[in-house]
């Protein structure tokens, strides 16, 4: 990030939302999308991610974050199907692991009693369906362990390939790793800086949202909260990282 306390730095991006004339309108209609995508997948959200892509693009072409017009869905779709198919490829894997693990415990766990009764209950086929059954379950535990950190180690380098390929105007640009090695390396603290700002960020959203869930007068508006919350967070991600970004090429020589 840009030389100055860490504090001063991210201040703008924290506030850009609601700093420009007219951030009302823009705002309601990102946080009316995201609270359709809670129940209409995937349609709603890629015009969302493509508006993030949008601050994104801005950011790391050097201009001060702010919220656009929602204009041309066009585009929007086109962006935000090139941010969500790099997240895809960057974030499956291990989110394949993770629930797959589930889904085969429980199919495990429900069919595995029928398919002992037809050898009655003697002590053998008891111990064979204990040994079993433990199998499964560290079977289940290896697959929640190793999805959790495939889907970690994936989401670390996503923003940054995700910026690049904007800055490249190239969706194979996200996978060009060498490339974003190179950037990376040219300004780890400052990408750092950036995850630390968003992972703090989120973390108090995610807690605040909790204490809602458990407060019976809250709980029946959590949707409505969550909504320009997750929006909130997009925009400011987007504007972080852009700007990350934007400072590891200069760091690398590349602006």
């Amino acid at each position: 990030m840009h030389k100055g306390s860490s504090l001063d730095i991210l201040k703008p991006f924290f506030r850009f939302p609601f700093d420009q004339e007219g951030w009302q309108r823009q705002f309601l209609i990102g946080s009316g999308l995201v609270f359709l995508g809670m129940f209409i997948p995937v349609v709603p959200l890629v015009f969302v991610a493509g508006y993030a892509a949008h601050v994104m693009r801005a950011s790391l072409n050097g201009r001060e974050p702010s919220m656009p017009e929602w204009s041309d869905f066009g585009r929007l779709g086109r962006d935000g199907l090139t941010v969500m198919g790099i997240s895809a490829v960057y974030l499956l894997p291990g989110l394949i692991l993770y629930f797959g693990g589930i889904a085969v415990y429980m199919v495990f766990s429900f069919v595995s009693p029928f398919a002992m009764m037809p050898f009655g209950d003697s002590a053998p086929v008891a111990v064979a369906f204990v040994l079993v059954f433990l199998g499964g379950l560290a079977l289940f535990f290896f697959a929640l362990a190793a999805g959790s950190v495939l889907t970690i180690a994936g989401m670390i380098p996503t923003p940054l390939a995700t910026a690049h390929a904007l800055a490249e105007s190239r969706f194979g640009a996200a996978f060009r790793f060498g490339e974003m090695r190179r950037l990376l390396r040219a300004n780890r603290l400052g990408y750092l800086v950036a995850w630390i700002a968003m992972a703090g960020l989120s973390a108090i959203v995610y807690l605040g949202l909790m204490v809602g869930y458990y407060t019976v007068v809250l709980c029946a508006v959590i949707p409505f909260i969550t909504a320009p919350l997750l929006f909130y967070l997009y925009l400011v991600g987007a504007a972080i990282f852009g700007q990350a970004y934007r400072d590891c090429r200069a760091a690398a020589g590349a602006l």
